[in-house]
């Protein structure tokens, strides 16, 4: 499964998670976490995603949650160093 990129993501997801990040950069989590809940179930395991997903448990100290992402994106994505 490696080689995950943006081009895997359909129009509507890449816009939910580019608005998930953008909610992160303006420091409010939760509504990032409402855009990645707008993604198609399936794409929620793209490595893009749980990144995110990542980030916004970080930000509310779920660190075993965290934990088990990194876990999912080594093992999805083992090329990729933010895993």
């Amino acid at each position: 499964m490696a080689g995950f990129s943006m081009d895997f993501l359909e129009t509507h997801d890449v816009m939910h998670l580019n608005a998930a990040q953008g909610w992160l950069k303006l420091g409010n989590h939760l509504e990032a976490n409402e855009e990645l809940e707008k993604i198609s179930p399936e794409t929620r395991v793209h490595p893009d995603v749980l990144e995110v997903r990542w980030q916004i448990y970080a930000k509310e100290k779920k660190w075993e949650a965290c934990v088990d992402i990194a876990a999912a994106i080594i093992k999805l994505a083992p090329n990729r160093s933010d895993g």
